[in-house]
């Protein structure tokens, strides 16, 4: 007796009986996508996005009042859009190449309009071109000719809300994007109890207490919790029944119940997901054992890890059956599992379907929801992380590569990154890939060896300019030295020019001495001569003019010699000579103190 509940499938039209806790939303969703002809669904992951459109939106409209298009990006969106028209088209509808023209076509065909539904449109810029002209740019701009058209046709887009602020070029060409939207909230205690009692009602799963089971599973729900997920409810819910079904052993018809017992066997779970992917390990192991095979401890592990991204999301993955029936994986990370047997791998995949762990969809299999990707994001060691980083800096190296027509090569900083951990990827390195290494190794031991040669260059140069400026230094230290060596001349012949002017002067003084000596002589022998009184006076007042003319003439040649003197104070300062500044200094002092007397005698003589 295998679970009935949907597990981590999304809810569907025929579900619709089983669907609840979304009512509000529901009627808001309704609301919004016939009054307007965009509309965003987002949230967070687990919150029931999808099931609120194929199952709650989906029974509102019935079957004769819409013609939904389910649209997934694939391996590029707008292939995928052209197929799904194609696909709604079949053989009766000849579609056009404008894909306005398409809808046109369908809605005459159907006579329904054409409600295109972007499901995980997150997945656009997760797995996207990184250049978004060859995918995202093409898409907006048909988008935009849709609801410049004025078609009739809705469009819908459902999207995990942390990734909807990458939508910022596509509102350039829809500047009304963010107009239309309905956040999608974890559900409350309240509506919980909607969805569990009456998904056991729904499927025949009764109670031992009506009234206190629920709300001691719901207990064990939000244990360390304040929001539950819908996918974690559906696991518990999955896992409770098979808990039930162990107590119970049910015969003859009679149902597994959800009573007290099985609620405390199962207890309260932290980590359902976990624990449910420890289970389906350790059963899928003993399965492949059984079988024959032999696979490794982290089988499962392994084969899981290829369709998580780095970011935690899940990764389609294309595959195609074999002449012998096997699964053929293709997709970018299926590379890694090339190390495992084609039927190995396939009894691995086959039982992860089986378990409800992978889906299966039209082109591609992919983990059963974000939720069950995250957690084995998650789970991956650090060293496997670190090998995923590498591998999305050769991806992204090698496109380069390619996209500069075979000009870009990593740098040798980048190769140092990364080449310790290419003995270990294995698998993980494509074929390509190690090609554009070794180029890469190749230019850079190239640029390695001009830049040692340009440093070297660099560095005689550097050597020939210290060495001529060594020169050019030993050379004005000689210049310096002469120039020291005229100065110490022009200072002796200051200084003998001085000792000269100094002898001058003591000459200068005594005659200065003598002449008023004389004068002194004169003046009293006038005073003496009485007899002789007129002529006394006039030699006197003769004696008098010829010192008074003496003592001008005296005091113009000290002006002159305390002139020079100064000029040389100045110009023994300037050359730092402090000694020799300080005597000519002294020596103006004199002079100027003789001049002052000079100055009086002078005085005296216009004042006679």
């Amino acid at each position: 007796m295998n679970s009935p509940f949907k597990f981590l499938d999304p809810y569907e039209l025929e579900d619709r009986d089983a669907f609840f806790g979304r009512d509000a939303e529901t009627r808001a969703l309704y609301s919004l996508v016939s009054k307007n002809r965009l509309t965003f669904v987002y949230g967070p992951s687990g919150t029931g996005k999808t099931s609120l459109v194929q199952c709650g939106l989906a029974a509102l409209f019935g079957g004769v009042d819409w013609l939904p298009l389910f649209v997934r990006k694939g391996e590029d969106i707008n292939d995928s859009l052209r197929r799904e028209l194609s696909k709604a088209a079949g053989k009766n509808v000849d579609l056009k190449e404008k894909i306005t023209d398409s809808l046109q076509q369908l809605y005459k065909h159907y006579l329904r309009p054409v409600y295109l539904i972007f499901d995980q449109f997150e997945e656009l810029f997760i797995l996207g071109d990184p250049d978004e002209n060859k995918e995202r740019m093409p898409f907006y701009e048909t988008i935009a000719d849709i609801l410049e058209a004025e078609l009739p046709c809705r469009l819908l887009f459902i999207m995990r809300e942390d990734y909807f602020g990458h939508l910022n070029q596509f509102e350039k060409l829809v500047p009304d994007l963010y107009h239309r939207k309905l956040r999608v909230e974890a559900m409350s205690r309240d509506n919980l109890h909607q969805v569990v009692v009456g998904s056991c009602n729904a499927y025949g799963i009764p109670f031992g207490d009506e009234r206190r089971d629920p709300d001691r599973m719901l207990d064990n729900l939000f244990t360390r919790r304040t929001a539950v997920q819908m996918p974690f409810v559906q696991v518990y819910l999955h896992l409770l029944f098979g808990e039930a079904k162990r107590q119970q052993v049910p015969e003859n018809g009679r149902p597994v119940r959800f009573d007290q017992p099985a609620i405390k066997g199962l207890g309260p779970i932290d980590d359902a997901l976990g624990l449910f992917l420890k289970e389906q390990e350790a059963a899928i192991f003993k399965e492949l054992m059984d079988q024959g095979l032999n696979p490794g401890e982290d089988f499962v592990r392994n084969i899981l890890d290829v369709f998580v991204s780095e970011e935690g999301t899940k990764i389609p993955m294309p595959y195609k059956k074999s002449a012998g029936g096997d699964i053929l994986l293709g997709g970018k990370t299926a590379r890694q599992l090339a190390g495992i047997s084609p039927g190995l791998l396939n009894a691995g995949l086959e039982a992860l379907e089986k378990s409800r762990i992978l889906r299966r969809g039209e082109t591609g299999l992919e983990i059963a929801h974000d939720t069950l990707a995250f957690h084995i994001f998650q789970q991956r060691s650090d060293e496997k992380r670190q090998l995923l980083e590498i591998r999305r800096r050769l991806e992204t190296g090698y496109r380069e590569y390619v996209d500069s027509g075979g000009t870009y090569y990593l740098s040798s900083g980048q190769l140092a990154r990364i080449e310790p951990f290419i003995e270990n990827m294995g698998a993980m390195l494509e074929p390509e890939w190690q090609d554009f290494l070794v180029k890469s190794r190749a230019d850079a031991a190239e640029k390695e060896d001009a830049e040692r040669a340009r440093v070297e260059r660099e560095l005689q140069l550097a050597e020939e300019k210290l060495a001529a400026e060594q020169r050019a230094r030993e050379q004005e230290r000689r210049l310096a030295e002469e120039r020291q060596a005229a100065r110490d001349k022009e200072l002796q012949l200051a200084e003998e020019k001085l000792a000269a002017e100094k002898r001058s002067r003591r000459r200068q003084r005594w005659l200065t001495v003598i002449i008023a000596l004389v004068a002194v002589g004169a003046l009293v022998a006038s005073i003496y001569a009485q007899g002789q009184k007129q002529e006394a006076d006039r030699r006197r007042n003769e004696a008098q003019t010829s010192l008074c003319q003496a003592w001008q003439d005296q005091y113009r040649r000290v002006q002159l010699e305390a002139r020079l003197a100064e000029r040389n104070a100045a110009t023994f300062l300037k050359a730092d000579e402090t000694k020799n500044a300080a005597r000519a200094q002294q020596e103006l002092d004199s002079l100027n103190n003789l001049m002052t007397v000079l100055a009086g005698n002078i005085a005296q003589c216009e004042g006679r």
